[in-house]
Formats: structure tokens, sequence, C-alpha cells
């Protein structure tokens, strides 16, 4: 397709967790839909995102992920779903999709892996000064404990932003952010056109895939709580087959 997103080998690999050659055998075969040009193999990403190999889940795109974040916020108003996810096919998916997953309180690694789709996370510091304005740009999302209702309970966690990647290396510029595996920012980069509204809170279920990731047990019960109800209200209301009727 013209709008179609193109990868590189090297890219696909990365992506999938795989070598180059591997890729490469995988176009070659069928197995992986892809075309031959003269400076090598090009793959659709969204061959990519489809791709189940042994062992390994299947990619979620971050267009999927927002997608079902959009499902679980909007719960059983099907009327803010319909126009949220236009798409009637796109909406059986994702509500099929949700439907497959595991109880998140048991089994929280499936939607960790299907929510860590909606950005790339990188955690960071900064000057503890600087967080609060950062916190407040009008270009940056809050996640995070600072965006759940009623806050659940909890402490203070690490702050957690959201920003495009169109405007990511500006942001860091700007309030000095530097990458560090104990920084108290956690940052997430999300592609531009799909990324939360700038000055607001992210949607809750978001904020509750954050907290998943969270060192503190009690923060990560309370994201995997907080996905739980959202399942339950959705299938109490008969939300989750309501695709499968219209």
């Amino acid at each position: 397709m013209p709008d179609e997103e193109w990868l590189s080998t090297g890219e696909a690999a990365e992506i999938l967790g795989v070598s180059s050659e591997r890729v490469r055998q995988l176009a070659q075969s069928g197995k992986l839909p892809a075309r031959r040009t003269p400076a090598g193999w090009i793959i659709p990403i969204s061959a990519v995102a489809n791709l189940q190999l042994p062992g390994r889940g299947r990619l979620i795109t971050p267009k999927t992920a927002w997608q079902v974040i959009t499902a679980l916020d909007v719960r059983a108003n099907i009327a803010a779903a319909k126009q949220a996810i236009a798409d009637r096919r796109a909406r059986y998916r994702i509500m099929g999709l949700i439907d497959d997953l595991p109880d998140p309180e048991n089994q929280p690694e499936p939607w960790r892996r299907v929510l860590g789709g909606r950005g790339y996370s990188t955690r960071m510091r900064a000057h503890r000064g600087v967080v609060q304005h950062a916190a407040a740009d009008s270009r940056v999302a809050v996640g995070g404990s600072d965006a759940m209702p009623g806050r659940y309970g909890l402490t203070k966690g690490r702050t957690v932003l959201y920003v495009s990647n169109a405007i990511e290396a500006d942001v860091t510029a700007q309030y000095h952010l530097s990458p560090d595996r104990t920084g108290q920012i956690t940052l997430v980069t999300v592609p531009a056109g799909l990324e939360p509204r700038g000055g607001f809170p992210v949607p809750a279920p978001a904020a509750a895939a954050d907290l998943l990731d969270e060192d503190d047990p009690r923060a990560r019960h309370a994201g995997a709580n907080y996905l739980k109800t959202c399942v339950t209200e959705l299938r109490d209301t008969g939300w989750l087959h309501y695709a499968d009727q219209r």
C-alpha cells in the first residue's frame, strides 16, 4: 500500500529480536511478506507486527496498543468507542485481543507485552527542581500514579512523561534530561499522531500500564486491579461482543 511504512532487514531484525540473515530467510521463503529492491529486501511494518515466531508473542504496534487503551478507557460507552475506533473491523479485532488476555492480577506479563507497545520507555534523570516544570509543559502528558483516578492510595512514584517522538529531542534538551537506569523520570516516546494530549494526564489505562512496570509491588497491584476493573465492566455490559454484532 502507498502509505505503508517499510523497514530494512536490519530494522525488522531488531524489532523481532532475530538476526538480519533470519529475516532474509523468512522473506525468501515467503513466510514474511517483503519486496526485493536493488538495495535489498524491504518489509512492511504491518507484516512484522503480524509475524508470530515460535516461542515469541506477536509484536504489538503502537497503534494497536493505543486502540486497546482507548477501548479500556471508554469501557461501556459504545458511542465514544465508535468515534475513537471508527473502523468496525478494528474494533472487533481490539475487543477480541482484550477478551483473549488473561486476568491481569494473576498474569500481568501478557498485559505488559500488549500495552508495552504504546511507546518506547527510557529512564531519565533531571535536576529535582526541573521535574515539576517538565511535567507542566503543555507539550507533555503525565502518566503513572499522577494520572490514576483517586491515586488508588498510592504514594508518589516515578514521574512518567509522555511525549511525541517529533519533540522528544527538544524536551530532553530543554529540561536537561539524561539517560540513567536509576533516574526518577520515565520518558515514554510515542509516534507522532498517537501521542496523548499534552498538558493533561494520559488515559487511566495507560497510567495503569505504567504502574505495571514499577518496582513497588503495591503500584503493580494497583495497575493490574484497575485494568481488571476495566475488563470486568466491558464484559458485564456485553461490550466485548458488540463489535461482533454491529
